[in-house]
């Protein structure tokens, strides 16, 4: 079983396949690229496929409007229902793509994976890093991308388990962009030469946009007059550096004389988080052997480590694992807040602080079956099996209710608390029984998807429903009656140790006639006149 999800991934139906190519690709080459894959794709069993759907220079954003570039493209691989498919996770039909397509010849980046709807679309691994500085941040990262490309857990279990590295795909979302040429100026030989940086600034300006210098007016419209150095006379680095710069005395000092030249990698986008420099590591796992919830887990070592080393950096989990979190603790908040309303209703019900804790002891014993049904059924625990867990939290407690309710008539009757308890117990046998196997097996189509009742976000929380629901009954016709036993005969023993009498006023009742009942033998209680 894993270790949990938003939503399970048997609801996907769409693969997409985003790529870039190299930065002097134009439309037509990347065109070709896109040739190639689809020809691959076409190699996939049909009763499988779908669809194939092409963008060429577009590329959808995870976390904005779409990119539009000439060497950026999009494959959507469209399945058909799971239902009429040859191969029903599309995990694997995932690995096949990944297996097909390889590296191909001109892309530097590219990224296939399934396709989630809902609170669960988000990057399987996504972790942000910000801060001041670009140059700590890219350390971060570097080390980050170092741990997480030699990490190894271990998946499977049994005799399948193995060693290895989930983790497909994994990049930084820093788009490479043209090389950038830097001009640096050495100011000591620049301030001995007579020159200053705002002189050397303008001469560059000049020699490679124009000064903007003065503005005219003809036929109403303005026109700017820009003074700049021949095209012909600036065509390679060296040209610019043989440029002179008049100093305070008059002389021409050549440019080179007080820059040198420094060439990097230059990006295409930098991007900002809260005000801070940022760069996102991304990557996908591979689901058909585990989940996005283990593989993270497993991960948070690596993070703590890179923020002790980097601690002027700020490091924090993004992606489909953040949204589980926050589904899951809003969840547990809302589920803490309806068993507190619950405990407040029985209590006032039966003016006692006990017995709701009897009735509410049910529910320990619906996850337990919850948890056996992921287990055997080899299910990712997700939202929707949690949402049916709270959804069956209702119905064991309306169980144990009405059981502890017949209990409670019985202690009327009865002056053998045993004997009460046993016939509310059995009383109580068979209705429990016919509610719970009709309801359950009235849920198994859903679950199983028999007769056409296949729908996959749905499947999930009717399987932990129904029979999470046959076990915490079965267990409830034990454990509840146990538990009453339990606590009469703990209030019995306390009474005794603060010095009355066990029995006093416990079998004294009126009713809205005035009529009282006490005990007359050790089997049954009569009822005595009408008091006048």
């Amino acid at each position: 079983m894993g270790r949990g999800v938003v939503f399970s991934d048997s609801q996907i139906d769409e693969i997409s396949i985003k790529m870039q190519t190299t930065s002097t690709s134009g439309l037509e080459d990347t065109t070709e690229v896109i040739k190639k894959l689809e020809e691959k794709l076409f190699t996939i069993d049909r009763a499988d496929l779908d669809t194939v759907v092409s963008y060429v220079g577009y590329q959808e954003s995870q976390a904005g409007p779409p990119i539009f570039a000439p060497n950026l493209a999009q494959i959507r691989v469209i399945l058909n229902f799971q239902d009429k498919r040859k191969t029903k996770d599309a995990n694997v039909i995932t690995n096949r793509i990944r297996e097909l397509v390889g590296k191909p010849e001109n892309v530097t980046d590219m990224t296939i994976d399934v396709v989630k709807a809902g609170p669960g679309a988000g990057l399987d691994i996504n972790y942000i890093i910000s801060g001041d500085s670009y140059a700590e941040i890219e350390k971060a990262a570097g080390y980050m991308m170092e741990r997480m490309n030699g990490f190894e857990m271990e998946v499977g279990r049994g005799k399948d388990k193995e060693m290895i590295n989930p983790i497909t795909e994994l990049k930084t979302d820093l788009e490479e962009g043209k090389k950038e040429i830097h001009f640096v100026v050495d100011e000591a030989k620049a301030s001995m030469a007579g020159i200053n940086l705002s002189q050397v600034s303008m001469i560059m300006r000049a020699s490679i946009a124009g000064l903007n210098v003065k503005s005219i007016k003809r036929d109403s419209e303005n026109v700017d007059i820009m003074v700049r150095v021949k095209e012909d006379d600036i065509q390679t680095v060296d040209d610019i550096l043989e440029l002179k710069i008049p100093n305070m005395m008059g002389q021409r000092i050549p440019l080179k004389t007080i820059v040198t030249v420094e060439e990097e990698q230059g990006y295409s986008i930098l991007k900002h988080r809260d005000g801070k420099k940022a760069i996102g590591i991304e990557g996908s796992i591979d689901k058909e052997k585990t989940n996005v919830a283990a593989v993270n887990e497993e991960l948070s070592g690596i993070i703590e480590e890179a923020r002790k080393k980097f601690p002027a950096v700020e490091i924090r989990t993004a992606g489909e694992f953040e949204m589980m979190q926050e589904a899951f603790r809003d969840l547990i908040e809302a589920f803490a807040v309806a068993m507190a309303l619950i405990f407040i209703i029985l209590a006032t019900l039966f003016g006692s602080l006990v017995q709701p804790l009897v009735i509410m002891a049910a529910i320990p014993f619906g996850f337990i079956g919850v948890m056996l049904t992921l287990f055997f059924h080899w299910e990712t625990a997700s939202f929707m099996t949690f949402m049916g867990f709270v959804g069956l939290s209702g119905v064991v407690v309306n169980n144990s209710l009405i059981m502890v309710n017949f209990m409670n008539q019985g202690i009327k009757e009865y002056a053998d608390k045993n004997k009460a308890v046993l016939d509310g117990a059995k009383s109580r046998l068979r209705p429990i029984i016919l509610t719970t196997v009709t309801t359950s097996v009235g849920l198994f189509p859903l679950a199983y998807g028999w007769f056409g009742g296949n729908d996959p976000m749905l499947m999930p929380m009717a399987l932990v429903f129904s029979w999470g629901l046959l076990f915490a009954s079965l267990v409830t016709l034990f454990i509840i009656p146990s538990l009453y036993v339990i606590m009469n005969n703990a209030r019995t023993l306390l009474k005794k140790i603060i010095g009355k009498d066990s029995d006093e006023d416990f079998y004294l009742f009126k009713n809205k006639k005035n009529i009282s009942y006490k005990k007359t033998d050790k089997s049954r209680a009569v009822e005595i006149k009408e008091e006048k």
